[in-house]
Protein backbone atom coordinates (compact mmCIF):
# COMPACT_ATOMS: atom_id res chain seq x y z
CA UNK A 1 0.00 0.00 0.00
CA UNK A 2 1.24 3.48 -0.77
CA UNK A 3 0.03 7.01 -0.41
CA UNK A 4 0.79 9.14 -3.45
CA UNK A 5 0.63 12.91 -3.69
CA UNK A 6 -1.02 13.28 -7.09
CA UNK A 7 -0.44 16.99 -7.53
CA UNK A 8 -1.57 17.10 -11.17
CA UNK A 9 -4.33 14.49 -10.95
CA UNK A 10 -2.65 12.27 -13.55
CA UNK A 11 -1.86 9.16 -11.48
CA UNK A 12 -4.77 7.11 -12.85
CA UNK A 13 -3.50 7.65 -16.39
CA UNK A 14 -0.02 6.46 -15.44
CA UNK A 15 -0.95 3.50 -13.26
CA UNK A 16 -1.68 -0.16 -14.01
CA UNK A 17 -5.13 -0.44 -12.49
CA UNK A 18 -5.28 -4.14 -13.43
CA UNK A 19 -2.99 -4.72 -10.45
CA UNK A 20 -3.85 -1.92 -8.03
CA UNK A 21 -6.83 0.09 -6.84
CA UNK A 22 -6.70 3.85 -6.54
CA UNK A 23 -8.82 5.11 -3.67
CA UNK A 24 -9.33 8.32 -1.78
CA UNK A 25 -7.64 8.09 1.62
CA UNK A 26 -9.84 7.70 4.68
CA UNK A 27 -9.65 10.12 7.60
CA UNK A 28 -7.37 7.60 9.33
CA UNK A 29 -5.16 7.43 6.22
CA UNK A 30 -4.91 11.23 6.14
CA UNK A 31 -3.73 11.17 9.75
CA UNK A 32 -1.04 8.66 8.79
CA UNK A 33 -0.04 10.74 5.76
CA UNK A 34 0.25 13.87 7.92
CA UNK A 35 2.38 12.00 10.44
CA UNK A 36 4.64 10.63 7.70
CA UNK A 37 5.17 14.11 6.28
CA UNK A 38 5.92 15.44 9.78
CA UNK A 39 8.51 12.72 10.29
CA UNK A 40 10.04 13.43 6.88
CA UNK A 41 10.30 17.14 7.72
CA UNK A 42 11.79 16.38 11.13
CA UNK A 43 14.47 14.18 9.58
CA UNK A 44 15.24 16.18 6.42
CA UNK A 45 14.00 19.75 6.95
CA UNK A 46 12.47 19.42 3.48
CA UNK A 47 11.10 22.77 2.25
CA UNK A 48 8.45 20.97 0.19
CA UNK A 49 7.42 18.90 3.22
CA UNK A 50 7.14 22.04 5.35
CA UNK A 51 4.99 23.65 2.67
CA UNK A 52 2.79 20.53 2.47
CA UNK A 53 2.23 20.58 6.23
CA UNK A 54 1.35 24.26 6.14
CA UNK A 55 -1.13 23.68 3.28
CA UNK A 56 -2.30 20.20 4.34
CA UNK A 57 -6.03 20.99 4.63
CA UNK A 58 -6.00 22.46 1.14
CA UNK A 59 -4.06 19.62 -0.51
CA UNK A 60 -5.47 16.61 1.33
CA UNK A 61 -7.73 15.83 -1.63
CA UNK A 62 -4.70 15.33 -3.88
CA UNK A 63 -3.50 12.24 -2.03
CA UNK A 64 -4.37 8.84 -3.44
CA UNK A 65 -4.23 5.50 -1.65
CA UNK A 66 -2.70 2.88 -3.95
CA UNK A 67 -3.33 -0.68 -2.87
CA UNK A 68 -2.56 -3.95 -4.64
CA UNK A 69 -5.67 -6.04 -5.29
CA UNK A 70 -4.13 -9.08 -3.60
CA UNK A 71 -3.24 -7.04 -0.51
CA UNK A 72 -6.80 -5.75 -0.37
CA UNK A 73 -8.10 -9.32 -0.38
CA UNK A 74 -5.63 -10.29 2.37
CA UNK A 75 -6.79 -7.37 4.53
CA UNK A 76 -10.43 -8.35 4.06
CA UNK A 77 -9.71 -11.98 4.96
CA UNK A 78 -7.77 -10.93 8.06
CA UNK A 79 -10.55 -8.56 9.13
CA UNK A 80 -13.15 -11.35 8.81
CA UNK A 81 -10.97 -13.71 10.83
CA UNK A 82 -10.55 -11.12 13.58
CA UNK A 83 -14.29 -10.51 13.66
CA UNK A 84 -14.73 -14.27 14.07
CA UNK A 85 -12.52 -14.18 17.17
CA UNK A 86 -8.98 -14.73 15.90
CA UNK A 87 -6.16 -12.63 17.29
CA UNK A 88 -4.55 -10.18 14.89
CA UNK A 89 -1.55 -12.47 14.36
CA UNK A 90 -3.78 -15.50 13.83
CA UNK A 91 -5.92 -13.54 11.37
CA UNK A 92 -2.88 -12.51 9.32
CA UNK A 93 -1.65 -16.11 9.24
CA UNK A 94 -5.09 -17.40 8.21
CA UNK A 95 -5.32 -14.79 5.43
CA UNK A 96 -1.86 -15.71 4.17
CA UNK A 97 -2.66 -19.43 4.18
CA UNK A 98 -5.99 -18.90 2.43
CA UNK A 99 -4.34 -16.85 -0.32
CA UNK A 100 -1.45 -19.29 -0.65
CA UNK A 101 -3.93 -22.08 -1.26
CA UNK A 102 -5.65 -20.01 -3.93
CA UNK A 103 -8.71 -19.24 -1.85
Amino acid sequence: MAYVYDEDGTLADRCNTDMVSLEPPTARDLGIIHSLIEEHVRRTRSPKGIKMLYQFNGIRGRFVKVIAHEYEVALELAEKAEMAGATHDEAIELAFETMRKGM
